[in-house]
């Protein structure tokens, strides 16, 4: 099975862009996110021709409720917290999803990484994912969120916008 990366496509440079985030987010860690409160708002800056997207993924990886319903679908499990993005000046909002992804310690030995910090090549180990639809890789800063093939061919179907997927190396 085919795994891929899942990140905003960097050539929708008017996509939503969080402010003020961090005091809310910043000095949380990642598998602290549950404490978070159930549904949360925040400013984005101020842009003249702002496209929403469907997946934001700097500051944290948010996606949109076309995509939230996708992984509900593939792990009915998963936590997400609702996160309101507003635009001050015009007022315009919309509702992503924060997901709780569950980390998984699936790295090959074969994957180029220095330090855990600077990466240049990922290589899955196909036993450590046990088939999983969608999952954060553990151990390596960063934030890869990587879906399996089925489950991105479902979001593919739906015409989403402004997502960008870098096929991984699996043994």
């Amino acid at each position: 099975m085919k795994y891929f990366i899942i990140e905003k496509d960097k050539k929708f440079y008017s996509s939503p862009q969080i402010i003020s985030w961090h005091q809310d987010i910043n000095f949380l860690p990642e598998s602290k996110y549950y404490k978070l409160p159930k549904r949360k708002a925040f400013f984005i800056k101020e842009s003249e021709f702002l496209f929403w997207t469907d997946i934001i993924s700097s500051p944290v990886f948010l996606v949109s409720e076309k995509i939230k319903n996708i992984i509900k679908i593939y792990d009915k499990r998963l936590k997400m917290k609702q996160i309101i993005l507003i635009e001050p000046k015009t007022a315009d909002m919309q509702v992503y999803y924060l997901p709780i992804f569950e980390e998984i310690d699936c790295l090959s030995e074969k994957s180029d990484i220095y330090n855990r910090d600077v990466t240049k090549k990922i290589i899955l180990n196909r036993e450590n994912i046990k088939n999983k639809p969608i999952f954060k890789v553990a151990g390596i800063k960063g934030r890869y969120i990587v879906g399996r093939l089925d489950f991105i061919e479902s979001v593919l179907k739906r015409n989403v916008k402004g997502i960008n997927l870098i096929e991984l190396e699996v043994i």
